[in-house]
C-alpha cells in the first residue's frame, strides 16, 4: 500500500512514459480555496486551470427508455456521484454552477472543455432545470431555464448546437413559461415540450420559435408531462388526465394536428421510461403506430393502434391468450410494425415492480396480427432453470448492437438468472447464467457487455465478457474475483479497452485493464493504493485516475499500459478526472 503522495510520485516518475498525442485531460481538483477544472497535457508537460470555483450539478437524460442504456452509438445518461451525459463519438456533457451562474459544460472527445450555456441565477438558486434531451446522433440538446433565471431567460427552452458553431437558441417567443423538464423531447429537427399545461413544438431549421399546439380539453383536464416521440420527431404522443383521473391519449403531428387515439377514457399509462420493464407507452419509429397500457380492474392490458385514427387492437385480450394477462411492459417497436412486449399472469403489489409469470412476446401488426411467444419462459421446469414455476421479469435491456434482449429474471425458488433472446425473435432462449445469488451487473463495453455475477451458493464474484451474437461461444469467462474483493468504478474507451477497480478496503484498491478483443486482464498499476472516485479514458487511450493513500489526497496519473504511464502536472489534491 502506498503511504504518501511523495513515494507514489517517485514510482510514477520511474515508469516509462509512452508516446501520447498532445491532447487535453480534464481533472476536477478540490482544495481549501474551492474546486477548479484543470486541463492537463497527457504526457505531463503542463497543466492549467480552465474553470475556477465550480461545482457539478445533477443532470438527467430524459425521453430515453431504460432498456436502451447499453446501446452503442446513442447518448447515455451515466448516473453516480458525477452525473453526466455520454455522447456518441466521444465527449460528455456536465451541468455546473459557478459564480452565481448555472451552466452546461461539454468535454470534447479530445478532452477540451467548452462552456456551451451559462445563465445568470439572479440570486435565486439554479437557473437550469436538471433534465436534458439529446438528439440520437448527439448533434443537439434541449434544456430549459427555471422561472427565476436572470438575464431575460426565465422560463425559456434552449436548443443547443453540439455539432457546429450555432451555439444556443431560445425557442420560446416570450419566455416566462413554467416548463416541465421531464417533457423535453428532441428528434431530427423537431423540439417538443410541455409548459403551462400546453404542448409546444418548434422546427429548429425554420428558426422557431416554439408554438403552442391546440388541444381541446375538458374543464380541469391537464396534459401530463412525460410523452413519447417517434424517431424523426414528427409525431408526439401525450396523455391527458381529467379531475376524476380518467385519461386519454392524443397524437400530435409536427403540422399541429392532434388525433384522439383512445375512443374511451381509461387508466392509461405514461411512458415511465425509468421502469425496468417499460416503456408503457411507445410510438413506432415512423410515428404511425402506438402501443399503450391500461389498468383494468386488477389487470394491466396492452392495446395497439396500428395507425392514427384506427380502432385500438386489444392485444392481450382473453381470446388471444389462453390465460388472462395481468401485467404488461412494452419493450418497443424493434423493426417497423413489429412490437415486442413482456406480459405475465400475476399482478405484483408494486405497480412499478417486476412482471410475474413472465414471457416476452412479439406481435406482427397488419390486417391479421400474429403473436409469437419468443421467450417461452413462464412455468418452465426443465433446464436452463433449476426450479419450475413462474418467472419474475426484473429487468430487460438490449445489447450494444441491438441484436439481443437481455432478460434478468427471478425463477421461483432461485434468486436470479440472466437470459438472452434475439431481438427479432429468430432464435430461442439462451440461459447465460441460470442461477445467481443476485441480479448481475451489466456494463456496456463498445459492442460487448462486461458482466459481473455472483453464482448461486458461491462466495465469490465472476467476470464474464459477452461478445456480439455472431461470435461463436459468445460468453467468455475472464476471472474469478477473490472473496472480499469487489469490482467497481467502471470505464471504457469505447473501442478495445475497459477498466475496473478491484477494491478490498480503503487504501487497498487496484485498477485493472480489460482487453476486450482477447478478454485478457492486467493490473494497470503494480501496487494496491486508493483510487479516485471516478476513472476516465483520455483521448489517446490513457487510463486517467487519481492514486494515493487511504482517504487521499491523490496524485493524478495517465496510465498507457500495465505499469506504464506518467503523472499529470495537476497538483496533488482531492478530486477526480472527468470521464469523456
Amino acid at each position: 500500500m502506498i503511504r504518501d503522495a511523495c513515494s507514489l510520485a517517485t514510482l510514477l516518475l520511474a515508469l516509462t512514459a509512452l508516446p501520447a498525442p498532445a491532447q487535453t485531460i480534464p481533472v476536477l481538483r478540490e482544495d481549501a480555496g474551492g474546486t477548479d477544472l484543470w486541463s492537463a497535457d497527457p504526457i505531463g508537460g503542463s497543466a492549467a486551470v480552465s474553470l475556477t470555483g465550480i461545482s457539478l450539478s445533477p443532470l438527467a437524460l430524459v425521453g430515453v427508455p431504460r432498456m436502451d442504456r447499453l446501446l452503442a452509438g446513442v447518448p447515455h445518461g451515466v448516473p453516480g456521484a458525477v452525473p453526466r451525459i455520454s455522447l456518441p463519438g466521444g465527449g460528455s456533457l456536465f451541468a455546473f454552477r459557478s459564480a452565481g451562474n448555472s451552466g452546461l459544460l461539454r468535454i470534447h472527445a479530445d478532452g477540451t472543455p467548452e462552456v456551451l450555456v451559462e445563465v445568470d441565477e439572479a440570486g435565486a438558486g439554479p437557473a437550469l432545470l436538471p433534465e436534458i434531451a439529446v438528439r440520437d446522433d448527439g448533434g443537439a440538446a434541449l434544456l430549459a431555464t427555471t422561472s427565476t433565471a436572470g438575464g431575460g431567460l426565465a422560463g425559456q427552452v434552449l436548443w443547443v448546437d453540439l455539432a457546429g458553431p450555432t451555439g444556443s437558441v431560445a425557442l420560446s417567443a416570450t419566455g416566462g413559461l413554467l416548463v416541465a423538464g421531464t417533457s423535453l423531447r428532441l428528434a431530427g429537427d423537431h423540439a417538443w415540450f410541455v409548459a403551462d399545461g400546453a404542448v409546444h413544438h418548434a422546427e429548429v431549421s425554420q428558426g422557431g420559435p416554439a408554438g403552442e399546439l391546440a388541444l381541446l380539453l375538458s374543464p380541469g383536464e391537464i396534459v401530463l408531462t412525460e410523452t413519447a416521440i417517434c424517431a424523426d420527431g414528427t409525431a408526439l404522443a401525450v396523455v391527458t388526465e381529467a379531475p376524476n383521473l380518467d385519461r386519454n391519449i392524443h397524437l400530435f403531428g409536427s403540422d399541429g394536428s392532434a388525433t384522439l387515439m383512445t375512443p374511451l377514457p381509461g387508466a392509461y399509462d405514461t411512458p415511465h421510461y425509468d421502469s425496468p420493464t417499460g416503456p408503457w407507452l411507445a410510438l413506432s419509429p415512423q410515428g404511425d403506430a402506438l402501443a399503450f397500457r391500461e389498468t383494468i380492474a386488477a389487470k394491466r392490458e396492452l392495446f395497439v393502434c396500428p395507425a392514427a385514427g384506427a380502432p385500438p387492437l386489444h392485444v392481450t385480450a382473453d381470446g388471444t391468450f389462453t390465460d388472462t394477462i395481468d401485467n404488461v411492459g412494452i419493450i418497443g417497436f424493434v423493426a417497423g410494425a413489429v412490437l415486442t412486449f413482456a406480459a405475465g399472469e400475476i399482478m405484483p403489489a408494486d405497480p412499478g415492480g417486476p412482471i410475474d409469470g413472465a414471457d416476452v412476446f412479439q406481435v406482427q401488426l397488419g390486417a391479421s396480427p400474429s403473436i409469437q411467444n419468443i421467450s417461452q419462459t413462464s412455468g418452465i421446469a426443465s433446464p436452463p432453470f433449476l426450479f419450475g414455476g413462474d418467472l419474475e421479469l426484473i429487468d430487460v435491456c438490449k445489447d450494444p448492437l441491438g441484436e439481443r434482449l437481455l432478460l434478468v429474471v427471478d425463477p421461483q425458488g432461485a434468486d436470479s438468472a440472466l437470459l438472452a433472446t434475439a431481438t427479432d425473435g429468430t432464435t430461442g432462449l439462451q440461459a447465460l447464467f441460470p442461477a445467481l445469488e443476485q441480479p448481475p451487473g451489466l456494463h456496456a463495453a463498445s459492442d460487448r457487455v462486461l458482466v459481473t455475477s455472483h453464482p448461486d451458493g458461491a462466495a465469490f464474484t465472476t467476470l464474464h465478457l459477452l461478445h456480439p451474437a455472431s461470435t461463436p461461444n459468445p460468453l467468455q469467462q475472464l476471472a474469478v474475483v477473490p472473496l472480499g474483493v469487489t469490482l467497481d468504478r467502471f470505464a471504457c474507451d469505447g473501442i478495445d479497452t475497459a477498466a475496473f477497480v478491484a477494491a478490498a478496503a480503503p487504501g487497498l484498491q487496484l485498477p485493472v485493464f480489460v482487453d476486450l478483443p482477447t478478454g485478457a486482464l492486467a493490473a494497470a498499476f503494480p501496487l494496491w493504493v486508493e483510487v479516485s472516485s471516478t476513472l476516465a479514458f483520455g483521448p489517446g487511450g490513457q487510463l486517467v485516475l487519481g492514486l494515493g493513500g487511504a482517504g487521499g489526497p491523490f496524485l493524478f496519473a495517465a496510465l498507457t499500459g500495465p505499469g506504464q504511464g506518467t503523472k499529470l502536472a495537476v497538483p496533488v489534491g482531492d478530486g477526480f478526472p472527468l470521464a469523456f
